[in-house]
């Protein structure tokens, strides 16, 4: 068996002094040194394959980054948008509250109710079959209200 030294090898049927790798010992030296050049060529390969998965993980993340900012974002949109029809809907039933006030003081006198809430309340009376993005809460409100103070679609 072939021994190793810090300065390179010995062949153990020789048994000199060690040379420097490259002198000496033929065919085990040129085998040791293909089996290095493999290895070093195995690692460099593995080592590339290695680099293009970090870049391709690295491109992954940059992505996946620039999604959440943009979901967060639209989290905070939509969070202001409720926020704002919150807000909306709280005037809108104060407002209705009052008006239910006035009207219940106003008994026996007429009153004529009028204005576009943009809210189908009856689609085969107003002609426009319910559409999407109406607040089926809005309309709710409005019957309820409509209910309360005895007033009619017209």
């Amino acid at each position: 068996m072939d021994q190793y030294t810090a300065q390179g090898f010995e062949c153990e049927s020789t048994k000199r002094s060690p040379k420097p790798l490259g002198e000496g010992c033929g065919t085990h030296q040129t085998q040791i040194l293909a089996a290095i050049e493999s290895s070093r060529h195995a690692m460099q390969t593995q080592i590339a394959a290695i680099a293009v998965d970090v870049n391709l993980l690295r491109t992954d993340l940059r992505v996946v980054a620039e999604r959440l900012v943009a979901t967060e974002k639209q989290v905070t949109c939509l969070q202001s948008e409720m926020d704002r029809l919150k807000a909306s809907l709280a005037i809108l039933e104060a407002k209705m509250q009052k008006l239910e006030a006035r009207v219940e003081d106003a008994e026996g006198i007429p009153i004529l109710w009028a204005g576009d809430f943009n809210c189908v309340l009856d689609g085969v009376l107003d002609r426009d079959p319910l559409k999407m993005g109406t607040k089926p809460h809005m309309t709710d409100k409005l019957r309820n209200a409509m209910r309360n103070l005895h007033f009619v679609d017209v």
